[in-house]
């Protein structure tokens, strides 16, 4: 998996001390995804072809919690993660629960 600069990080912590808490930002898999595929064909993705869209965010779900393990281990104090399954909406049958998540 690819290694991320976290230096900015590391900095912040050290920079800060005890005085505040470094939160930086992370995106949920679908949100990932978005960067890469329109999301109108996104949110169509489980109804047309759904091994594809599965394989899709079990990437992006790698990818992600490697990013934030990374952040974790440069001394983030917490993450935040966003996630936005989708900003259209979907037919009833999905949600982010079964198809965001691998």
């Amino acid at each position: 998996m690819r290694t991320f600069d976290t230096s900015q990080i590391r900095r912040a912590v050290d920079l800060l001390g005890d005085r505040g808490l470094v939160a930086p930002w992370a995106q949920g898999a679908f949100n990932s995804a978005s960067f890469y595929r329109d999301v109108t064909e996104l949110v169509m993705d489980p109804y047309i072809d759904e091994p594809f869209y599965k394989e899709m965010i079990t990437y992006f779900s790698s990818r992600m919690q490697n990013f934030i393990r990374q952040l974790a281990d440069a001394g983030a104090h917490m993450i935040c993660v966003g996630e936005m399954w989708p900003t259209a909406s979907p037919p009833a049958r999905n949600s982010s629960k079964n198809t965001s998540c691998p």
